[in-house]
């Protein structure tokens, strides 16, 4: 919730009832279920953009006017994304996002072996793009999503089957449910580089308190 919004602000439990089409909670799909179930919606504002729990943009103060695409600042996570997204959720699954992607969807396949090569990315899921835009991204990243959970098959058991892979001990359960979300943030941040690469980049404020009022 913003108190004195400068645009318009669309709460996802306006529109989000937090269950997949294919069956699956929010809680696999993270953020990215809100931002799908928008995109669905038959009117939307020119442009959209969304900030996270614990993360703004650094202008939440002073908002500028919303004349180009923006995005968050690069991060150097100091290794490849691919080595990357080991550390912190399972590989395999991003293997199997990657064939899905190479088999389904060849346009954009170059794009996103040269960001899984990458050392930096567009972090935390959060943009402001035109409406237009948000649509064929979300198209793709939902695209890959479903085919991601008619693959892989039951989710609790491809954890219980894997816990070293989903880091369940260090991480927790939970976390390990995180996929959705996990796989999304590399789409994203690819599929900027891919159709927007002039957008403007702009730094990302992480707090550790969220003070909900």
């Amino acid at each position: 919730r913003v108190k004195r919004p400068a645009y318009e602000v669309m709460d996802a439990r306006d529109f989000d009832n937090d269950v997949a089409p294919n069956g699956l909670g929010g809680l696999f799909y993270s953020e990215v279920l809100s931002y799908w179930r928008l995109s669905q919606q038959k009117t939307l504002p020119k442009w959209i953009g969304f900030c996270g729990w614990r993360k703004y943009w650094e202008w939440m103060s002073r908002v500028p006017e919303i004349n180009e695409p923006i995005v968050c600042r690069r991060h150097d996570v100091g290794t490849t994304i691919r080595e990357h997204y080991a550390k912190f959720a399972n590989p395999k699954d991003l293997e199997l996002a990657t064939e899905i992607i190479d088999e389904k969807h060849k346009d954009f396949s170059p794009a996103w072996h040269q960001a899984l090569d990458s050392y930096t990315l567009h972090p935390f899921n959060m943009f402001v793009i035109q409406s237009k835009d948000f649509r064929r991204m979300m198209k793709l990243v939902w695209a890959v999503l479903d085919e991601f959970v008619e693959r892989a098959g039951d989710i609790d058991k491809r954890i219980d089957d894997d816990p070293e892979g989903y880091h369940t001990e260090r991480l927790g359960r939970k976390y390990a449910y995180r996929i959705g979300g996990q796989l999304a943030e590399r789409i994203i941040s690819a599929w900027i580089d891919w159709q927007l690469p002039n957008a403007k980049q702009v730094s990302v404020k992480v707090t550790d308190l969220a003070i909900w009022k």
